[in-house]
Protein backbone atom coordinates (compact mmCIF):
# COMPACT_ATOMS: atom_id res chain seq x y z
CA UNK A 1 0.00 0.00 0.00
CA UNK A 2 1.48 3.36 -1.06
CA UNK A 3 0.51 6.49 0.85
CA UNK A 4 1.67 10.06 0.37
CA UNK A 5 2.04 13.21 2.40
CA UNK A 6 0.45 13.60 5.80
CA UNK A 7 -1.52 10.35 5.57
CA UNK A 8 1.75 8.42 5.22
CA UNK A 9 3.20 10.41 8.08
CA UNK A 10 0.33 9.46 10.39
CA UNK A 11 0.55 5.80 9.37
CA UNK A 12 4.33 5.76 9.86
CA UNK A 13 4.10 7.42 13.25
CA UNK A 14 2.14 4.44 14.55
CA UNK A 15 4.70 2.07 13.04
CA UNK A 16 7.50 4.09 14.58
CA UNK A 17 6.47 3.14 18.09
CA UNK A 18 6.58 -0.56 17.15
CA UNK A 19 9.52 -0.55 14.69
CA UNK A 20 13.21 0.10 14.49
CA UNK A 21 15.18 3.31 14.74
CA UNK A 22 15.86 3.35 10.99
CA UNK A 23 12.15 3.28 10.29
CA UNK A 24 11.64 6.12 12.79
CA UNK A 25 14.27 8.27 11.05
CA UNK A 26 12.62 7.62 7.67
CA UNK A 27 9.25 8.53 9.15
CA UNK A 28 10.57 11.84 10.50
CA UNK A 29 12.00 12.69 7.09
CA UNK A 30 8.73 11.87 5.34
CA UNK A 31 6.73 13.84 7.92
CA UNK A 32 9.01 16.86 7.61
CA UNK A 33 8.72 16.77 3.80
CA UNK A 34 4.93 16.48 4.04
CA UNK A 35 4.76 19.45 6.42
CA UNK A 36 6.99 21.56 4.18
CA UNK A 37 4.85 20.65 1.17
CA UNK A 38 1.67 21.62 3.03
CA UNK A 39 3.23 24.88 4.20
CA UNK A 40 4.46 25.74 0.72
CA UNK A 41 0.96 25.10 -0.71
CA UNK A 42 -0.51 27.35 1.98
CA UNK A 43 2.05 30.10 1.26
CA UNK A 44 1.40 29.74 -2.44
CA UNK A 45 -2.35 30.20 -1.98
CA UNK A 46 -1.74 33.21 0.31
CA UNK A 47 0.53 34.86 -2.26
CA UNK A 48 -2.05 34.23 -5.00
CA UNK A 49 -4.81 35.83 -2.92
CA UNK A 50 -2.53 38.79 -2.10
CA UNK A 51 -1.73 39.35 -5.77
CA UNK A 52 -5.44 39.15 -6.62
CA UNK A 53 -6.19 41.70 -3.91
CA UNK A 54 -3.49 44.02 -5.23
CA UNK A 55 -4.85 43.66 -8.76
CA UNK A 56 -8.37 44.55 -7.60
CA UNK A 57 -7.13 47.58 -5.63
CA UNK A 58 -5.17 48.84 -8.65
CA UNK A 59 -8.17 48.37 -10.93
CA UNK A 60 -10.37 50.35 -8.53
CA UNK A 61 -7.78 53.13 -8.28
CA UNK A 62 -7.51 53.37 -12.06
CA UNK A 63 -11.30 53.48 -12.38
CA UNK A 64 -11.50 56.30 -9.81
CA UNK A 65 -8.88 58.31 -11.68
CA UNK A 66 -10.71 57.77 -14.97
CA UNK A 67 -13.98 58.98 -13.45
CA UNK A 68 -12.26 62.06 -11.99
CA UNK A 69 -10.68 62.92 -15.34
CA UNK A 70 -13.97 62.55 -17.21
CA UNK A 71 -15.77 64.65 -14.59
CA UNK A 72 -13.11 67.38 -14.78
CA UNK A 73 -13.34 67.53 -18.58
CA UNK A 74 -17.12 67.98 -18.47
CA UNK A 75 -17.02 70.86 -15.97
CA UNK A 76 -14.25 72.86 -17.70
CA UNK A 77 -15.38 75.87 -19.75
CA UNK A 78 -15.20 75.35 -23.49
CA UNK A 79 -12.57 77.57 -25.09
CA UNK A 80 -11.23 77.59 -28.60
CA UNK A 81 -7.41 77.41 -28.61
CA UNK A 82 -7.31 78.78 -25.03
CA UNK A 83 -8.95 82.10 -25.98
CA UNK A 84 -12.31 83.29 -24.68
CA UNK A 85 -14.97 84.20 -27.22
CA UNK A 86 -15.31 87.83 -28.25
CA UNK A 87 -18.18 89.76 -26.74
CA UNK A 88 -18.15 87.87 -23.40
CA UNK A 89 -17.15 88.99 -19.92
CA UNK A 90 -13.86 87.04 -20.28
CA UNK A 91 -12.73 89.15 -23.25
CA UNK A 92 -9.37 90.70 -22.37
CA UNK A 93 -10.15 94.18 -23.71
CA UNK A 94 -13.37 94.32 -21.65
CA UNK A 95 -11.55 93.23 -18.49
CA UNK A 96 -8.79 95.81 -18.98
CA UNK A 97 -11.29 98.62 -19.66
CA UNK A 98 -13.36 97.69 -16.60
CA UNK A 99 -10.30 97.48 -14.36
CA UNK A 100 -8.91 100.85 -15.43
CA UNK A 101 -12.33 102.52 -15.21
CA UNK A 102 -12.97 101.23 -11.67
CA UNK A 103 -9.50 102.35 -10.59
CA UNK A 104 -10.01 105.86 -12.00
CA UNK A 105 -13.48 106.09 -10.43
CA UNK A 106 -12.47 104.99 -6.90
CA UNK A 107 -9.37 107.18 -6.58
CA UNK A 108 -10.37 110.45 -4.85
CA UNK A 109 -9.45 113.42 -7.03
CA UNK A 110 -11.37 116.65 -6.49
CA UNK A 111 -14.13 115.26 -4.29
CA UNK A 112 -14.89 112.27 -2.10
CA UNK A 113 -14.19 108.76 -3.47
CA UNK A 114 -17.08 106.69 -4.77
CA UNK A 115 -17.93 103.20 -3.61
CA UNK A 116 -16.56 100.34 -5.72
CA UNK A 117 -20.05 98.87 -6.34
CA UNK A 118 -21.26 102.27 -7.58
CA UNK A 119 -18.23 102.61 -9.89
CA UNK A 120 -18.67 99.06 -11.18
CA UNK A 121 -22.22 99.80 -12.41
CA UNK A 122 -21.07 102.95 -14.20
CA UNK A 123 -17.99 101.31 -15.72
CA UNK A 124 -19.93 98.31 -17.03
CA UNK A 125 -22.13 100.68 -19.02
CA UNK A 126 -19.06 102.50 -20.31
CA UNK A 127 -16.94 99.44 -21.27
CA UNK A 128 -19.59 96.97 -22.51
CA UNK A 129 -19.77 96.40 -26.24
CA UNK A 130 -22.38 93.60 -26.14
CA UNK A 131 -25.47 92.95 -23.99
CA UNK A 132 -23.77 89.84 -22.57
CA UNK A 133 -21.09 92.03 -20.93
CA UNK A 134 -23.66 94.03 -18.98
Amino acid sequence: MVQTGLAQCAFAAGACTRGSRARAARTRTVCAAAREDGESRQLQSQSQSQSQSRRIVLQLALAAVAVAVVGAEESAPVRVAGRPKKGTKEEKSYELCLSQCIYDCTVPRAGPAKERSECRRECKDECATTPEQL
